[in-house]
């Protein structure tokens, strides 16, 4: 029997969460029948002092107990690595570990042992492809593994939101599925779409000249024609307002839009060659 108090826990514990509602429900049982099955630890450079080796949640519920003292096997036998293996293989076989949690054990272990995703996936009894979608969740962005921990059932959702580089375009999409509004069936047709546009952008940047036009501030442009005034005001609002909702237009809306954009940019060409030309001939008169 070791006092909770004379026991530190494990600084390798992948584990990072621990349900305090869980916890505190383990302390009340532990108070009614005590700690039936004993933790695990291994003796530190400390007299009378033990680190946790196995058994972390029910050291902590039992410190909420107030137990004086919990039973504990002491092994003397364990290594850093042997320890640190043992933490990582205790926390993968259990079942509420969130995908990020899983994803750090995961690629833990395949650092600690050299293994491969085949190895670990046999080693454990998963798929290739759950060992991989949960180690590529250690290393995206923050907004994309904060997605997971709000959301674990989200997780196929990153990688395609991985592939949008735009971070107001990934917040906005982030919400949506936050909010369960677009589905991951939806999201990736957007992004798919998404990536069809910017190959089209590209491709229409690389055959314009290269000579770049001075910008110039829309509210700055002396204006004759009042009329011409309130269209670009329109066409101006128009551009904001789909730019503000594109990712939340249906997929056959979207597909319809970047059509029609589509369609619009060589008219665009045309219309900005003929007004160049223009501008040229009164200059030269």
């Amino acid at each position: 029997m070791i006092a909770p108090a004379n026991i530190r826990p494990n600084p390798s514990q992948p584990r990072q969460r621990f349900d305090e509602g869980s916890l505190q429900e383990l302390a009340q049982s532990l108070r009614e029948h005590g700690l039936i099955q004993p933790i695990i630890v291994r003796p530190t450079e400390v007299p009378a002092v033990f680190e946790l080796v196995a058994g972390e949640r029910r050291w902590r519920a039992a410190q909420l107990a107030e137990l004086a003292e919990i039973p504990a096997v002491v092994d003397d036998a364990l290594t850093d690595e042997l320890l640190f293996e043992r933490a990582l293989v205790e926390n993968i076989q259990r079942e509420d570990l969130n995908p990020l949690e899983e994803g750090t054990a995961f690629a833990s272990l395949m650092e600690l042992r050299q293994l491969r995703y085949e190895d670990v996936a046999r080693l454990l009894g998963k798929s290739v492809g759950y060992v991989q979608n949960r180690v590529r969740c250690t290393q995206v962005a923050q907004d994309l593994q904060q997605l997971v921990l709000d959301r674990p059932d989200a997780l196929s959702h990153i990688y395609y939101l991985d592939k949008v580089a735009d971070p107001l375009l990934r917040a906005q999409l982030i919400a949506a599925v936050k909010a369960n509004k677009l589905s991951l069936a939806d999201l990736r047709s957007h992004v798919q779409d998404l990536v069809v546009a910017q190959a089209l952008a590209q491709t229409r940047d690389e055959a314009l000249p290269r000579a770049q036009p001075a910008a110039v501030q829309f509210s700055g442009i002396p204006l004759a024609s009042p009329v011409l005034a309130r269209a670009m005001k329109q066409t101006d609002a128009t551009f904001k307002r789909w730019r503000a909702e594109a990712t939340l237009l249906a997929h056959e809306d979207r597909q319809a839009l970047l059509q029609y954009l589509s369609e619009l940019i060589p008219e665009m060409e045309v219309i900005i060659t003929s007004l160049g030309a223009s501008t040229e001939m009164r200059s030269e008169a």
